[in-house]
């Protein structure tokens, strides 16, 4: 259930595994701390927020989609307060798409969120884990950032292009440190790498 965790920028990837920006990897990890551990919208109740984050749906996707219009300079409104109006009214603003030119990277955790968001369920199923990866403390959230810190750092792009070049098999990495933290004896198809798990600050 439990795995190391480097917070050490030494621990580098392979040779010519081009990641995505530290400080990209650092606000994805962070996002992902505050959505699990519910700091995102402490003046609601916990069953409030349990409510909205524990069904599947496409809440985290667009969690997401909003940081990533943020860091463009481009988003509606924080994401705290787009979860509020939530909370509080049931309705939020529209979030616009993400622009052409945005780094290609953005829909690839973009479109990861989403899915995780649909899935996580059927994933506790699978294992038939009674270990949460959301709202359960600071565990819960160190549960779900690890997830997101693994995705975020393993993701490969294009030198020349900027693309993504290993979209599926990031995707798969980060589901497999998931199922890892909530089933133990589990076994990955190879061992996390520190690099794999570095925290970004």
């Amino acid at each position: 259930m439990s795995c190391e965790v480097s917070c050490d920028p030494d621990d580098l990837p392979p040779t010519g595994h081009l990641q995505i920006p530290w400080d990209a990897r650092s606000f994805i990890r962070l996002l992902a701390f505050y959505i699990a551990n519910g700091t995102l919208v402490v003046q609601y109740t916990d069953a409030a927020y349990d409510d909205l984050i524990a069904p599947p749906g496409p809440i985290l996707g667009q969690l997401f989609q909003l940081e990533m219009l943020s860091q463009l300079g481009l988003s509606p409104c924080p994401v705290a307060e787009w979860l509020y109006k939530l909370i509080d009214k049931g309705s939020t603003l529209p979030i616009p798409d993400l622009p052409s030119d945005a780094p290609a990277w953005m829909p690839c955790v973009i479109r990861f969120a989403d899915d995780f968001g649909y899935r996580r369920s059927e994933l506790l199923q699978e294992v038939n884990s009674e270990i949460p990866l959301f709202l359960d403390g600071t565990y819960g959230g160190s549960c779900f950032e690890m997830v997101m810190a693994v995705l975020g750092n393993v993701i490969q792009l294009n030198a020349e292009t900027g693309s993504v070049s290993n979209a599926a098999a990031a995707h798969h990495r980060a589901y497999e440190m998931a199922r890892h933290l909530m089933d133990s004896p589990w076994t990955p198809t190879r061992a996390f790498e520190q690099w794999e798990m570095l925290l970004c600050l």
